[in-house]
């Protein structure tokens, strides 16, 4: 196996090193144009005017700038997604552009909410501009001709036109110096008209072994790939099968003893002495409604049913297999979420990994979660549940020790920042502490998570990993709240137990980990969602055809939302029992359209709205 992908390495390096003409001093050059005229109109929404300032932008790099503003708090947040231009090829710089560009007007908007639409016509022209700059590129590094023939044509003053000049004087010279050694050497007429005829075949077998060349390459690759899958088929289908038999075998038991030499746990926590199994667990923490105030949680049932008695020589059950429904009237808000066991864990008989949890508070204050369990930790589904519920405890004890409510205020950028990343952190401690308790590895209990606090003037956000959350502004139009942590390779992301709590400042997809996010101003909804229900109510995967790519513009679908909004009206003005709701909410998001069914992961949402 590794030498198959050394093999595949090397080819990938050998047609990139073919292909590629334009280095990176000259794109570094080229976009950081585009990046500095960006940070230009930053600094004129803010209002900075120092010359000397403004001169210590560069295309190359922003150190000098950033070192000169570096006690203007304002600049210095919104300076943040302003990354160095560096990659492997034109994608990566694009990329790079365009999260720098929507980066850059949802902070200038969220510091100048007066100002949204004229921001947001601003940074709209550099959406063009990149995309064009990409494409140039992309024609230039395409070129397979000796003198950038097809570049020269398609853009007779384009931006690398020196380049082309520099090229076709190099080739004019070296064809000089050939034809004066023919003269000194005395050669015949007839033998300059050969090696002239045998000059421009070579020309065109050269250009055909290059075009041969990529094919076969493209060739290879493919009938590696296949050959690879075929021969680990087997160990594939092995692996499968031994993750199922440790999810349905594995039968834990907590012990609570000693619990005074380590940190202590709330008497509310699900972790809370009684040494009960870690099933039951999670069935305390899915359920959708609690018997007393204590214990932070809130939901529709009444009742717990108790932990089956432990038989011998039996299987343990999972927990809540199919997934669970909410629904609650909070004085002006409609709330209603899901989540729904997904085709794939139906078929191999898991678990639903996805949690979530919604508490009303008082005065149009509440919170909502979703956890969205790793599919590849064998406890995830605990873990998902465990955080949902002790995320609620804490983040319902942060809003009343600062008085947020009595004082119709929300904390500043800097504040929410901080908070929330100490109570998520504590989050991951308990984690940890359950983890130990299990004699487990806190990896087996990962999961994602997605925080709102809603309020009379505004919402809170904070979340870890992928997901979507957008909300919907008084004026009618939706907005995305974060942006989801997502890796390079394909359903990758981050959780709340990885490796970053000791990373200062750690980033994924350009934003920082966890994100916090403030909407200072009074919403109409919101939701928020695990990524199994992204790809039917989210624009999240468009093709742009001027670079022929995939991108994400991470924003709400507004026919999909506004035509459920509708049904939450309908459901207050008509007073449809909670359990009715329930059921209904359950139904659309396990099978409402097409997407919803063929979905094969599992699928949480949460939907809230004013009543109006």
């Amino acid at each position: 196996m590794r030498k198959h992908f050394l093999v595949i390495f090397s080819l990938l390096l050998c047609a990139n090193n073919i292909w590629a003409q334009l280095n990176d001093s000259v794109l570094i050059d080229c976009y950081g144009a585009i990046r500095t005229d960006m940070v230009r109109t930053v600094c004129q929404f803010v209002g900075l005017k120092n010359d000397s300032v403004l001169n210590s932008i560069s295309n190359s790099s922003l150190k000098a700038f950033k070192d000169a503003i570096a006690e203007q708090d304002t600049l210095i947040t919104l300076m943040a997604v302003a990354k160095p231009l560096d990659g492997k090829d034109v994608l990566t710089y694009w990329k790079k552009m365009r999260e720098m560009r929507r980066d850059f007007q949802y902070r200038l908007s969220i510091f100048f909410p007066q100002k949204e639409i004229q921001i947001e016509d601003t940074f709209r022209k550099y959406i063009l501009q990149i995309d064009d700059l990409t494409k140039e590129c992309n024609t230039f590094n395409e070129d397979t001709t000796s003198t950038l023939e097809l570049y020269a044509k398609a853009y007779p003053s384009g931006r690398f036109s020196e380049i082309v000049s520099s090229t076709r004087k190099k080739v004019s010279s070296n064809n000089v110096k050939k034809q004066d050694g023919k003269t000194k050497e005395n050669k015949s007429i007839e033998d300059n008209k050969n090696q002239n005829m045998g000059q421009g075949l070579l020309y065109t077998i050269k250009a055909f072994l290059i075009t041969l060349f990529k094919w076969c390459i493209g060739l290879i690759l493919t009938i590696l790939l296949i050959v690879i899958v075929i021969r680990k088929w087997k160990i594939i289908v092995s692996y499968i099968n031994k993750l199922y038999s440790m999810l349905m075998h594995n039968n834990v038991i907590i012990d609570a003893e000693d619990l005074q030499d380590e940190e202590k746990i709330d008497a509310d926590s699900p972790l809370e002495a009684g040494k009960p199994s870690i099933e039951v667990v999670a069935e305390e923490n899915r359920k959708e409604s609690i018997q007393s105030e204590e214990n932070g949680l809130q939901g529709a049932d009444q009742e717990t049913p108790p932990p089956p008695k432990p038989q011998p020589k039996k299987k343990s059950q999972p927990i809540d297999p199919k997934g669970k429904s909410t629904a609650v009237d909070a004085d002006e808000w409609i709330i209603i979420g899901a989540s729904v066991q997904g085709n794939g864990h139906v078929s191999m008989d898991l678990p639903c990994q996805d949690s979530h949890a919604y508490e009303y508070i008082r005065d149009g204050w509440g919170i909502a979660i979703t956890s969205d369990g790793a599919g590849s930790a064998q406890l995830s589904h605990i873990g998902s549940a465990a955080s949902v519920a002790r995320a609620m405890v804490h983040f319902k004890d942060l809003i009343e020790k600062e008085r947020w409510i009595e004082n119709e205020t929300l904390p500043s950028d800097i504040e929410w920042m901080k908070m929330s990343y100490q109570v998520l952190k504590t989050v991951r401690n308990e984690l940890e502490l359950l983890a130990k308790n299990n004699k487990c590895d806190i990896k087996d209990l990962s999961a994602t998570i997605i925080v709102i606090i809603h309020s009379p003037i505004g919402l809170l956000s904070v979340h870890i990993g992928d997901g979507r959350a957008g909300y919907k502004d008084m004026n009618g139009e939706w907005h995305s709240l974060i942006t989801p942590h997502k890796g390079e390779e394909a359903n990758q992301t981050i959780f709340i137990p990885s490796d970053f709590w000791n990373i200062q400042f750690y980033e994924m997809s350009g934003v920082t980990v966890p994100e916090s996010r403030i909407v200072r101003e009074q919403v109409s909804a919101f939701t928020l969602m695990s990524d199994g229900c992204e790809g039917t109510s989210w624009l999240c995967n468009q093709y742009n055809e001027s670079i022929g790519k995939y991108y994400d513009p991470n924003m709400p679908h507004r026919t999909f939302f506004d035509s459920l909004l509708e049904t939450l009206q309908l459901f207050r003005k008509e007073n449809t029992p909670f359990e009715e709701r329930k059921e209904k909410w359950y139904n659309f998001i396990k099978e409402g359209n097409k997407s919803f069914k063929k979905e094969t992961d599992d699928k949480t949402m949460i939907l809230g709205a004013l009543y109006m």
